[in-house]
């Protein structure tokens, strides 16, 4: 009696994962936040792409040289139709709320004592004193402000084998050739400009509008697996 049971549990999930539609969604929604870009940090993010170009890491492991077989295996009727009614896809959404970007311009306007170095021209080794180091005040700079950004990356699961089964038919359907593309989406609401200044209390003024608020979106794809 408890064989039987088991047989009929085991039975009954086979037929239940036959119906499962597989699929992957990642999400991250970072917000609100706040960056100031000033050219401290222009400085430091530039180093480090450079560092980053500069160096070449060695892989984890090499991939398999890429072999297309010039025999392709028709796909049957009944397997066209399973990847018609669905394909399994893998998407990716990264969303920003409330962003607020602060470009100031450079407090320190050093190029007058550089250039003569620069042209290898001497130059009196006490330029760097307080008095060419004081802070602007107030100090202009760019307000960007977002309401929401999103990203969105859509790919399918199995890329391989659904470009070769649909790059064996002689006229396949838009909605499989829409599947052997990546889709990516990017959408901005509420994006907006102006001009501000940071008092000498560290406090920015209310932005004057340059950039009235707008939204929009960029759509783009690219074909995977060119090679078939």
């Amino acid at each position: 009696m408890g064989s039987g049971n088991q047989t009929e549990v085991s039975s009954m999930k086979t037929e239940d994962l036959g119906n499962v539609q597989e699929m992957s969604t990642k999400s991250l929604i970072v917000g609100p936040l706040s960056l100031r870009l000033d050219s401290s940090a222009v400085h430091r993010i530039m180093k480090m792409m450079a560092c980053a170009l500069e160096h070449e890491y060695e892989p984890y492991s090499k991939p398999k040289q890429d072999f297309v077989d010039g025999t392709k295996a028709m796909p049957t009727s009944e397997e066209i139709s399973v990847l018609e009614e669905y394909i399994p896809t893998r998407i990716t959404n990264f969303t920003i709320v409330k962003c607020t970007v602060t470009i100031p311009m450079a407090e320190f306007n050093l190029l007058c004592h550089l250039l003569p170095v620069i042209m290898g021209q001497k130059s009196p080794g006490s330029f760097l004193n307080t008095t060419s180091l004081q802070p602007l005040r107030p100090l202009p700079c760019i307000q960007i402000l977002v309401d929401k950004i999103v990203l969105e990356h859509s790919v399918p699961m199995y890329a391989e084998q659904l470009v070769q089964a649909v790059s064996s038919l002689s006229q396949p359907s838009d909605n499989l050739l829409h599947y052997c593309y990546a889709h990516c989406y990017l959408k901005i609401f509420g994006f907006q400009a102006g001009l501000s200044s940071l008092d000498i209390n560290g406090s920015y003024s209310s932005p004057v509008s340059v950039v009235p608020p707008f939204s929009t979106a960029i759509y783009g794809k690219m074909l995977q697996l060119p090679k078939y």
